[in-house]
């Protein structure tokens, strides 16, 4: 069972920060313990603005939110790296820590399709999740 998750999108200035929002909400919802992180490979000065109206008007608060640069000390640490459009191989990141999320949609060009397709791969990992950590302590 993982217990940090790290979400990357190169900008760390749309999907990746959609996806930590949504992915902390859902793992309340699950009762999950995880530490879910995200940043990007070649950070933007900014979140963009219609990333931050649409979060805000889902009721996260986003506005103090910094794009910044993921280190290697993250990347070696989280037990699971999901991309949205980095490539994982080249930052030495192991096949069995990684999952690529391709087909998300740009933001820029439709905000509510991507959060959709983002939300959709967030509760098919949460439900895989939830399913590993109850045979985990079945198991016990």
């Amino acid at each position: 069972m993982p217990r940090t998750i790290l979400f990357l999108c190169p900008h760390h200035a749309a999907k990746s920060v959609i996806a930590e929002a949504y992915a902390k909400r859902l793992t309340e919802q699950h009762h999950l313990e995880l530490t879910i992180l995200s940043a990007g490979t070649e950070p933007d000065a900014t979140i963009m603005p219609v990333v931050a109206d649409f979060l805000e008007s889902e009721g996260f608060n986003v506005r103090e939110h910094h794009p910044r640069l993921v280190t290697t000390t993250e990347l070696n640490s989280a037990d699971m790296v999901i991309t949205m459009g980095c490539d994982l191989i080249a930052l030495g990141v192991p096949e069995h820590k990684r999952r690529d999320w391709t087909d998300v949609p740009p933001a820029s060009v439709n905000v509510r399709a991507c959060r959709d397709s983002i939300v959709q791969h967030l509760e098919v990992l949460m439900q895989e999740l939830t399913n590993n950590y109850q045979s985990t302590l079945e198991n016990r």
